[in-house]
């Protein structure tokens, strides 16, 4: 389990941004990452 303080706010940011696009795949397009990089962050999230 993944505890809040080894969160940042970028995280957060993440997650509100694949909520609202519903797209991994597009999130990492807007900023121009590989999906595996958002893909790995939201999973630690989820976590």
């Amino acid at each position: 389990m993944t505890n809040l303080k080894n969160l940042s706010l970028d995280d957060f940011a993440l997650f509100v941004e694949v909520a609202a696009a519903q797209s991994l795949s597009k999130v990492a397009r807007d900023r121009q990452v590989a999906a595996s990089h958002v893909s790995r962050h939201f999973a630690r999230i989820k976590a």
